[in-house]
């Protein structure tokens, strides 16, 4: 998908890109501010998660297990009150 493919889905609610080998995100993709559900796991990211993050204000889930972080939490993780 082209990098700026995905940020057009501004009415997405749910996106599951578990197992797909990923190593890293594209800018838009963290301006996905409609999403409910986001599962990430399974994949080879390694990059830092970004403070826009944050933008994802309605995210009730959030799977981001077995991946390669390397860096802490970001701070803006707390923003996202509607994280169960």
């Amino acid at each position: 998908m082209p990098e700026t493919t995905i940020g057009k889905l501004k009415n997405l609610a749910s996106l599951d890109l578990s197992n797909y080998k990923l190593t890293g995100l594209s800018s838009d993709f963290w301006s996905l501010g409609s999403l409910k559900s986001l599962n990430l796991s399974s994949n080879q990211i390694s990059e830092n998660l970004p403070s826009n993050i944050a933008n994802f204000g309605l995210l009730e889930t959030l799977d981001l297990s077995s991946n390669n972080f390397s860096s802490k939490i970001p701070v803006a993780m707390s923003s996202l009150l509607s994280l169960q």
